[in-house]
């Protein structure tokens, strides 16, 4: 369903006829676009924290409150939220349009949904379906079947595949 929610042809989710089943996917999303953002985030924080760290070691001090931390958490949040809450309001676009254009066209309006968008509507690289046909195709043409014609052999490939 996420995938379906950041397809801009089918944001309004009309498959689900429950409004709070339509909000419900939204809120995953949320709480996704938070962790994936928690952990690009922690990355960074580390590369920033190892110099702090080693003055420590060598006896410099400083002194920290952790208050900033759940403000800075609270404004992660907010920002998250009015970003879904402004891409639900967009219109859906046609049909034919490309959607990855559309994501691309718009990544600085929804900087987080467009990271999301990347990792759901993505195509993966994979090779079973002609791996499946050059199968089947093994299976068909054996000893006695060698004789047969390219459209025999093309016709039998679609009686098999339909």
């Amino acid at each position: 369903m996420r995938a379906t929610a950041l397809d801009p042809r089918f944001l309004k989710l009309k498959v689900l006829s429950d409004k709070t089943a339509r909000d419900r996917v939204f809120e995953r999303l949320g709480d996704e676009a938070r962790e994936y953002l928690d952990r690009a985030e922690d990355v960074e924080k580390v590369r920033l924290i190892e110099p702090l760290l080693k003055k420590r070691k060598m006896g410099l001090d400083w002194s920290e409150s952790d208050s900033g931390e759940s403000e800075e958490e609270d404004e992660v949040l907010d920002v998250i939220k009015q970003e879904i809450k402004s891409y639900r309001a967009e219109t859906e676009i046609s049909r034919e349009e490309d959607i990855l254009s559309w994501w691309r066209d718009r990544k600085a309006k929804y900087p987080k949904l467009a990271r999301l968008a990347r990792k759901y509507l993505c195509v993966p690289a994979t090779s079973t379906q002609a791996e499946r046909v050059f199968s089947a195709l093994g299976w068909l043409l054996n000893k006695r079947r060698l004789l047969l014609t390219g459209s025999h052999v093309n016709n039998l490939m679609f009686l098999k595949e339909n």
